[in-house]
């Protein structure tokens, strides 16, 4: 008797689960991915491929912005499972992440059944027999009747695989780590009043963390680890013609070289993401903005830069990007992340500064100098 037919799927076995896979390589993965919207590497692809493979969870580190939160986003959608999402914060705890009881229903059972315990307890002839009467009130209300699912209880007791995404990491403590060490090397959860339960189906967890502060050596050691970065200037064009595609080239190229002097420049204590570089484009695309001037900057500079004293920086770094690239190259934009003042990559662990520009012959000083004049409204001296 012949076996079903399992083409053009691949399963797996993961311990009590069978995981089913619709990639036989990294790179079909990676093809899917790009069809749902993500653009991944090749690192990015293989890692979530033995992550579904081997049954692993996924700690994503790196800068906010960059899409780490995105790729279970994505991950989610291409492969139908439910998603589950888990945003830690200072006071996570058990109660807010595993379970919870129902206490308001938990009180009025006990107002139905007060009679009955009552007359049981009553009736009995030691305190054994009032105990054991009281049992199967206990019982009944720390059953499943009153347990409230939170997300990480919720990815256990799923009949269908789920993605489980545990954002910002960092921003919880110590003992919601030590609590999230049973699921993620052992697959199942423990509750006091149930017992222990197994993990019923395949679970794609992916954990994000922005850095501010460091994991513990235990939680990485259960996790395939993927280190997110900002993207170079390709590969970000290549983002923002995906995803704003009415943006004119021109522009987009003078959104990025923006960006990347932001993002070089140590004027900024938060460095604008990826996100914030496509809700920006976005901005100047619903404007139906040509070029960067002082006056859209101005007025479109919120969807890139979130801090208040970020943005004087902000604009006088982009006011340099975008003017010197108008007076040298006739228009063009200026090299990529290449701006007054600016850090610019030398080679691998090198920087160096950008020259300052050098007097104008015309009086009416640098790039820089003349757009601040255009955002004050008058003419530099000269």
């Amino acid at each position: 008797m012949s076996g079903p037919v399992l083409s053009p799927e691949r399963v797996v076995e993961h311990e009590r689960v069978v995981v089913t896979q619709h990639w036989a390589t990294p790179d079909e993965l990676r093809a899917a991915l790009d069809e749902h919207g993500y653009l991944a590497d090749s690192v990015t692809a293989t890692t979530v491929f033995l992550a579904l493979r081997l049954g692993r969870p996924i700690l994503c580190e790196g800068p906010p912005g960059t899409g780490k939160t995105h790729l279970a986003r994505c991950m989610a959608a291409l492969t139908g499972r439910r998603l589950l999402r888990l945003q830690c914060h200072e006071e996570l705890d058990e109660r807010r992440s595993v379970y919870d009881w129902a206490s308001a229903r938990q009180l009025l059972a006990v107002q139905l059944i007060r009679s009955r315990v009552d007359t049981a307890v009553g009736e009995s002839h030691s305190w054994e027999e009032a105990l054991e009467a009281t049992r199967g009130a206990h019982d009944l209300l720390f059953s499943e009747e009153f347990l409230v699912e939170r997300p990480l209880l919720a990815a256990v007791r799923s009949d269908e695989p789920t993605v489980l995404l545990v954002d910002e990491i960092d921003r919880s403590g110590e003992a919601f780590e030590a609590l999230l060490l049973e699921l993620l090397g052992e697959d199942q959860l423990t509750i006091p009043e149930l017992g222990t339960l197994h993990r019923r189906a395949p679970m794609l967890a992916i954990l994000t963390s922005n850095g501010s502060r460091e994991l513990s050596d235990a939680l990485r050691r259960r996790c395939l680890h993927l280190q997110f970065s900002y993207p170079d200037r390709d590969r970000e064009l290549a983002m923002i013609a995906r995803f704003v595609p009415g943006l004119n080239e021109r522009l987009a190229e003078a959104i990025v070289a923006a960006v990347r002097a932001l993002r070089s420049s140590d004027a900024l204590t938060r460095p604008p993401g990826v996100s914030e570089t496509l809700d920006w484009a976005r901005c100047l695309e619903a404007l139906g903005t040509t070029e960067l001037d002082a006056d859209v900057v101005a007025a479109t500079l919120s969807a890139l830069v979130k801090r208040n004293e970020d943005a004087v920086a902000a604009e006088r770094l982009i006011g340099a990007v975008v003017g010197a690239g108008a007076g040298a190259n006739g228009g063009a934009v200026a090299p990529a992340g290449v701006g007054v003042g600016a850090t610019v990559s030398s080679g691998p662990g090198r920087a160096s500064k950008s020259p300052a520009p050098s007097p104008s012959p015309t009086g009416l000083g640098s790039a820089a100098d003349r757009w601040g004049a255009a955002r004050s409204g008058s003419r530099p001296s000269g």
